[in-house]
């Protein structure tokens, strides 16, 4: 009887096991099918804390967006270079659809949050999903002190 017991608990045990890896399998597959397939944690980690790398605005995620769409917020000092940062449109296939810049609106030149605005003008998209993409200037091109936001977004 003691090793029916033991044999039964043993096999829901490895039941639980297999129905939680099953969820989380597909759990992230749904969650992330629209985040870039190279560096999906690190994109969903920079979704999270958008504010505390330094960038806040009027865009939230999976925002339906026309044009032409007016792009204001505030972003760090950092973030700009000569007054301006690029901002990416881009469809769901990862295909640059145009890039502009976001113009500060004042002093640049701290670590403080300088307000900035941008109009996207773009053709409709061949994609019902994209991302816009926060881009920090990086004129050195040194891969450490690049940075990027991205933010889902539907095209209407």
């Amino acid at each position: 009887m003691k090793n029916k017991n033991r044999i039964l608990i043993v096999i829901i045990v490895i039941l639980l096991f297999c129905i939680y890896f099953v969820c989380m399998y597909f759990l992230d597959k749904t969650e992330n099918h629209f985040i870039f397939k190279e560096k999906k944690q690190d994109i969903k980690n920079q979704n999270l804390d958008a504010e505390e790398k330094g960038i806040v605005c009027n865009i939230t995620p999976n925002q339906k967006i026309n044009s032409p769409l007016l792009i204001k917020g505030q972003a760090r000092g950092m973030w700009f270079f000569e007054g301006s940062f690029p901002i990416k449109l881009l469809d769901q296939n990862y295909q640059e659809i145009i890039t502009i810049t976001a113009k500060a609106q004042s002093d640049w030149m701290t670590q403080d949050f300088v307000s900035f605005e941008s109009i996207l003008e773009f053709e409709k998209a061949k994609t019902q999903r994209g991302f816009i993409v926060f881009q920090k200037d990086n004129p050195s091109g040194l891969p450490e002190n690049d940075e990027k936001i991205y933010i889902p977004i539907i095209f209407n």
